[in-house]
């Protein structure tokens, strides 16, 4: 498949100003590997992203030193290579029992995104990986590759089997994961959001209005002990 590039460049005083959309459908990952780096992200260290297709909508506006490119991305039946994401996440919640080893399937990673020179912008993120489950969120890498993303992850029957709840509290339903994702692209950090995880466990118990109130209010508190 080929990308599609259409619209306008002219001179702007000293500059160059730029007008453009890029369009395309069924592109091979492993092209955009390549620009990854020029692009300056860097995947973490021995990881790769391998096979899979690649769709963008993408709209390139502005000065040519400050550009601005905005749109929509998603990438379709490819595989991470070389990073163990179950690992990470079980370190999350304090979970045991997440296996996915050093290749993990993704059927569907994709969002928004707005890139400028101060870093990328992902909003409405959505991975879809059968040995974990649902992943949503949004957040930043910064021109430094510095990561600050808040994260969901929704975990599968297969990815909880034999799992450890952080909280103990034994409930049905699946098993969801508020988590930030912080560091590096080359060395990123899993933390888990505890208030989000206590409002996770007690939906099952007394429903989502009182389970948002209580998570609010130990929100309110932990985040005044941070303060003193």
């Amino acid at each position: 498949a080929v990308a599609r590039l259409a619209g306008t460049f002219a001179p702007a005083g000293e500059s160059t100003q730029i007008d453009m959309t890029l369009r395309g459908e069924v592109m091979p990952v492993e092209d955009l590997m390549a620009l990854l780096p020029a692009l300056g992200v860097e995947l973490p260290q021995g990881a790769a992203l391998r096979g899979g297709t690649l769709g963008a909508d993408l709209a390139v506006k502005g000065p040519v030193e400050a550009l601005v490119t905005t749109g929509t991305v998603a990438m379709r039946d490819t595989r991470l290579t070389g990073f163990d994401l179950g690992s990470g996440l079980s370190a999350v919640a304090g979970l045991v029992g997440i296996k996915t080893g050093q290749d993990t399937p993704i059927q569907l990673m994709g969002g928004d995104l707005k890139m400028t020179p101060a870093g990328i912008e992902f909003g409405r993120i959505r991975l879809v990986m059968s040995a974990i489950g649902q992943l949503d969120g949004a957040g930043r890498i910064g021109a430094d590759n510095s990561l600050d993303f808040r994260m969901r992850a929704t975990l599968t029957e297969n990815a909880t089997g034999g799992v450890t709840r952080l909280t103990g509290l034994k409930q049905s339903g699946p098993v969801v994961v508020p988590f930030r994702v912080q560091g590096t692209t080359r060395q990123p950090v899993f933390t888990p959001e505890v208030q989000g995880l206590i409002r996770e466990e007690l939906k099952g118990w007394v429903g989502e209005k009182t389970a948002g109130q209580v998570g609010s209010f130990l929100e309110g508190v932990l985040g005044s002990k941070k303060k003193k």
